[in-house]
């Protein structure tokens, strides 16, 4: 290994020592190797440094944090320690397939210098099944700020990487978001940088961990308020974007029970019959299938 390896790839835990070893083996098991990886431990109480010690790689750098920082905060410390020209998410729950960082490599050096981010396909993936549920393959590259205000076209952290020197100029991620922190840093890195997609299938996300922010109303709720308050003059220029944005909120308000903030989202979320029939589709859909799961 170089003495500044190419991709540092950042993995925060906490009290998942089971599933942390299999992502951290995934990035191991490599067939590109200029390479660190810096776990950033946010003051787990099980064997999750036992665990990492026990890897016994070298390339594996371990931080303890000394109070729980959440999954921005870890991320951050893992950021500003970070030594590769890239930074490489990876979940503690996720895995990658073995070719992932090659594919990364070979997209990066033949993009322009205008590029800040590369991303790839992923699989929901049932680990206890051993099944693939459903890929994500969206693909949208260039200039995609505006894509992005609308909904999370890149998705999650362990598909992305982002150039070091990029996320030190932005501060890293917003640690005031419970959730959507992953959109609002895609949305600061695409304000001055191009992304880059790769369309192969290149990480495992797994479906089957019960501990998922995601299914937090109060959080994504949170994380919803928070994004729209950020960009919300961006947002009502563009009447699209908006619609999405309200009907978000009223479906998280609903989830959260915040029945003031769903009644006051109604109006732009059934603009959506006419400024986007497709997602007011979608809406009903969903809005329907919580109701039938009461």
């Amino acid at each position: 290994m170089n003495a500044k390896p190419f991709f540092s790839v950042i993995i925060p835990t906490y009290n998942r020592s089971d599933i942390m070893k299999e992502a951290i083996e995934s990035v191991l098991q490599q067939t590109y190797n200029d390479f660190e990886i810096i776990v950033i431990d946010d003051h787990s109480t099980d064997d999750t440094e036992a665990v990492v010690r026990g890897l016994g790689d070298d390339r594996i750098i371990y931080k303890k944090n000394t109070r729980k920082k959440g999954g921005g905060g870890a991320r951050n410390e893992g950021i500003f320690t970070a030594s590769g020209e890239w930074v490489a998410f990876l979940d503690d729950d996720d895995v990658w397939v073995t070719n992932k960082l090659d594919l990364f490599y070979k997209k990066i050096k033949e993009s322009d210098g205008e590029t800040g981010l590369v991303y790839s396909a992923f699989t929901y993936y049932d680990f206890k099944n051993k099944v693939e549920l459903k890929t994500n393959a969206y693909g949208k590259k260039g200039w995609i700020r505006n894509d992005l205000l609308y909904t999370n076209w890149i998705g999650t952290y362990s598909a992305v990487a982002v150039r070091s020197d990029l996320l030190h100029s932005i501060n890293g991620l917003d640690e005031d978001f419970s959730s959507y922190q992953d959109l609002e840093l895609y949305v600061r890195i695409t304000e001055v940088a191009k992304v880059e997609y790769i369309p192969e299938s290149l990480t495992l996300y797994r479906v089957d961990n019960l501990d998922n922010i995601s299914k937090s109303f109060d959080k994504k709720l949170s994380g919803n308020l928070k994004f729209y308050s950020k960009y919300k003059e961006d947002i009502h220029k563009l009447p699209k974007v908006h619609h999405r944005v309200r009907s978000q909120l009223f479906l998280n308000a609903l989830g959260a029970k915040n029945w003031k903030l769903a009644i006051q989202s109604v109006p732009w979320t059934l603009a959506g019959i006419v400024l986007d029939p497709k997602n007011i589709l979608i809406t009903t859909r969903t809005l329907a299938k919580r109701l039938s799961s009461k």
